[in-house]
């Protein structure tokens, strides 16, 4: 990532195209490994399908609701009061997100590791 960093300072075009070559298949690997760990702890190979489409959407919904809400949110508060207040309150809201995750999360593992 610091590569991409330097790249803002000095614009050079083979660089950038080796490290998106890099970056490409560092993410393709880490997704694999992902999908094949996931695989691995599937508690029933018979609801694979259904337990693997229940997790990636669990992984895209919140990417497509979240931006379009904050979206909603801050051209309200922008209209409202200011950009600057809406940003301010975006950047506020955005912990809160993450405890919520954290905290969903956590009671997933629990249950899981009940059973």
């Amino acid at each position: 990532m610091a590569c991409f960093a330097l790249i803002a300072v000095n614009p050079n075009l083979p660089l950038v195209v080796a490290l998106t070559v890099a970056f490409g298949a560092a993410t393709g690997a880490y997704g694999a490994v992902d999908w094949a760990l996931a695989l691995k702890a599937l508690p029933a190979r018979q609801d694979a399908g259904k337990d693997m489409g229940i997790w990636h959407v669990s992984m895209v919904l919140p990417q497509i609701i979240g931006p379009a809400v904050m979206g909603w949110l801050i051209t309200g508060i922008e209209k409202a009061g200011s950009a600057r207040l809406a940003y301010a309150l975006a950047f506020v809201i955005a912990p809160l997100w993450f405890t919520l995750a954290a905290v969903l999360v956590q009671r997933v593992c629990l249950s899981a590791s009940a059973q």
